[in-house]
């Protein structure tokens, strides 16, 4: 019995290893779109652990990797990008999370099971980072209105 307790403990190890790697490449992707299109408003850090520091109009940005399971029991990267919490010690707050399989193909939520984008395309990196982008300046301007 330990043995296959230690190759279930080995599998999860090799998938999150899988899907740090397409983080990184996203990251990597992200960074060469902002240098390429010359994005002065848009400063994208270095990957730290599971963290990537973004700097989008002067303002603080954590984008976060992690891993869920959906009710089907699939295994799913999740992208989540958070504003800094008011507080020390206070818990980021979400702006915008998605989600991609093994594949790297996005997916705007748990349910979904189709996607023509993908997170390590650079091709697709515009269409995510615009998303991002729209999220955001939504919540500034009901920020703002309050």
């Amino acid at each position: 019995m330990a043995s296959s307790e230690l190759i279930k403990i080995k599998t999860i190890m090799e998938d999150y290893r899988h899907y740090k790697l397409k983080f990184v490449q996203f990251g990597q992707h992200c960074d060469q779109l902002v240098q390429k299109a010359k994005l002065s408003e848009l400063k994208i850090g270095a990957i730290q652990a599971r963290e990537m520091a973004w700097s989008v109009m002067d303002l603080p940005i954590t984008v976060r990797f992690g891993m869920v399971r959906t009710k089907e029991r699939q295994l799913l990267g999740k992208i989540d990008f958070e504003k800094p919490g008011q507080t020390t010690g206070d818990a980021g707050r979400s702006i915008y999370t998605f989600y991609f399989d093994k594949m790297g193909n996005m997916l705007e939520g748990l349910a979904d099971s189709f996607s023509t984008r993908r997170i390590i395309d650079e091709h697709d990196i515009p269409y995510i980072i615009h998303r991002f982008l729209q999220r955001y300046l939504k919540e500034r301007r009901l920020k703002e209105a309050r």
